[in-house]
């Protein structure tokens, strides 16, 4: 939670300084980390192809994992976002999980944008889980910068209630279509000092990415990484408590 509020301290800073927004609307370059809605889009459809192995949730399934995401604006500070997604559990069976959420986005300033949302996620495991979630960024014609916690609250016998997890991601332009970024995302932290956290210990994912935006409406984004078990649990699986990777493929386009 400190690393998450020196991040976004760090984000109002600069946006404060007065630089200037994108002006391209166009769909974040950033794979994994969700981001304030940009005022200047009106629709985002997203279609996503990944494949992971002992990844966690939200951020992929098992095995192979088409998903279909829509970011509906209803006005320039409110915006629904819905997700479908197929693929698998670690017990072998395929299901769909789908998740709601709306995003109220109070603050803009220049470059910066602070969003505050809430939903609700039903997992591929049957799991109901309720959301809420706090993220600011701030965003330029040449780069992305994002932090954000999401605070869950399953309803399921054995799940930590409520969850944190934790996203950062920054992203910048090599060229005038192509953008290079790294992002990490760590559920469960509070493995690195309760040794009988109920999920598995503290996880971390972190990995690169790369964006490719021919034009102003759309854009390409792949990367991927290791999903690290960094500590251990005593309420866990041995299954919970292997490391994976996450490999994701996402086409984006704003209308």
């Amino acid at each position: 939670m400190r690393t998450l509020l020196v991040a976004i301290a760090l984000l109002l800073a600069a946006g404060l300084r007065g630089a200037e927004a994108q002006t391209d609307a166009v769909p974040s370059p950033l794979l994994l980390t969700t981001m304030p809605p940009p005022a200047g889009v009106r629709i985002v459809t997203a279609l996503d192809v990944g494949y992971s192995e002992r990844a966690f949730e939200p951020v992929a399934g098992e095995r192979l994992e088409p998903q279909a995401s829509l970011l509906l604006p209803l006005s320039s500070a409110v915006a629904v976002l819905a997700q479908l997604g197929v693929a698998g559990t670690l017990d072998g069976r395929t299901r769909v999980a789908e998740q709601g959420e709306l995003l109220v986005t109070p603050v803009r300033h220049g470059a910066l944008a602070l969003a505050g949302g809430f939903g609700v996620r039903h997992e591929y495991g049957g799991t109901m889980v309720a959301m809420a979630r706090l993220v600011g960024a701030r965003t330029t014609e040449r780069s992305t910068t994002a932090a954000g916690v999401l605070l869950e609250h399953p309803y399921a016998a054995g799940r930590d209630a409520p969850d944190l997890i934790t996203s950062l991601g920054a992203s910048h332009a090599l060229t005038s279509t192509l953008w290079f970024g790294v992002e990490a995302v760590g559920p469960d932290l509070e493995g690195f000092w309760d040794s009988g956290e109920a999920e598995g210990g503290a996880t971390l994912f972190v990995g690169p990415t790369l964006a490719f935006s021919p034009a102003a409406s759309w854009r390409l984004v792949v990367g991927g990484g290791p999903v690290l078990r960094t500590t251990a649990s005593t309420a866990a699986t041995s299954a919970q408590q292997r490391s994976g990777y996450v490999l994701r493929t996402s086409v984006r386009l704003g209308w």
